[in-house]
């Protein structure tokens, strides 16, 4: 028998969620050569949810090692009823979950889209203590360490969320055709707060050879479209990009929207030593759209200004 779920969680009726589940001390190996082959994977999509009780809500997962798969930890809520309260961390602050064995290439290594933990539809997440590392993609798909990727459409609060204290290191995308690769990727809905603080995020490397917009982003935040009322308090991580394969833009921090979105960025080191690169290619610290003044729009805030002076910035331009 092939087994292509190790834990599998999901709804049993429109209005009678899994919840209140706790899962710790778990290790979960498989074989990626099945191409679907998820270690924890969580879904309301299957029976559609008709109210907030068939949604998967306030389950947990401690302490885990996971292995030789396709897709790592996968949580998908209902876009009208989302998962509420899942926490992803360990008992102990001294501890850390893995996702990837200590070899290459050992999580995904096909032609499909690539990631360690993807969050879809949830409200009020946690994710600490998990190191995600040797993740490859081959093919011309997004790759991720970390995706929380909340509908901007949808009208509901994302809750309060914290991504922290997480380890996020070689990640490939090896196809010159290859998309968007980020260590954390972040999109939430109206009326929503995000911390991610004391992560780090270092040696990830992607082939791709598009001169358009920036595809080796660091840590990428509300990145589909505009919000209201969102506040990202980005604190004390150290980014790190050092890439072989210099023939896309890349940046450390990339805001992906400033409309109704309100960045704290404090006492974080970035360090890009990308080589040197042929115009239109760049590489830098910091990237946001739109024409605006610092210290006036609603992206840079005054208090970054005051704060600048605690952070540290290395940036080797060509």
């Amino acid at each position: 028998m092939r087994v292509d779920r190790g834990i599998w969680i999901n709804n049993i009726t429109p209005t009678n969620g899994a919840t209140n589940n706790s899962f710790v001390d778990v290790e979960v190996k498989l074989n990626r050569d099945l191409n679907l082959s998820s270690a924890i994977y969580q879904s309301s999509q299957y029976v559609p949810i008709t109210a907030d009780s068939g949604a998967n809500s306030n389950n947990t997962f401690y302490n885990f090692s996971i292995k030789n798969c396709i897709f790592p930890i996968t949580l998908l809520g209902s876009n009208s009823f989302p998962d509420n309260g899942t926490i992803i961390g360990t008992t102990s602050c001294t501890t850390y979950n893995t996702i990837g064995d200590n070899i290459d290439n050992d999580i995904n290594n096909d032609d499909q889209t690539a990631y360690g933990i993807k969050a879809v539809s949830q409200t009020n997440l946690k994710i600490f203590n998990t190191t995600i590392r040797n993740i490859t993609s081959i093919g011309a798909f997004n790759t991720d360490g970390i995706v929380f990727e909340n509908p901007s459409t949808q009208t509901w609060s994302s809750g309060n969320n914290e991504i922290y204290n997480n380890k996020i290191y070689t990640l490939r995308s090896t196809s010159t055709a290859a998309l968007r690769m980020c260590g954390m990727r972040i999109n939430v809905t109206p009326n929503s707060t995000v911390k991610i603080y004391n992560n780090w995020i270092t040696d990830l490397n992607n082939a791709s050879i598009s001169s358009s917009g920036r595809n080796l982003v660091g840590v990428l935040s509300q990145s589909s479209a505009t919000a209201t009322n969102v506040d990202y308090y980005i604190e004390h991580n150290n980014i790190n990009l050092n890439p072989t394969d210099a023939n896309c833009s890349n940046v450390c921090i990339e805001l992906g929207t400033k409309n109704g979105i309100n960045h704290f960025i404090f006492n974080n080191i970035f360090s890009n030593k990308t080589p040197n690169q042929t115009s239109p290619l760049y590489h830098s610290i910091y990237y946001s759209p739109g024409n605006y003044s610092m210290g006036t729009g609603d992206l840079i805030t005054t208090a970054f200004i005051s704060k600048i002076i605690q952070a540290y910035f290395w940036r080797y331009a060509h």
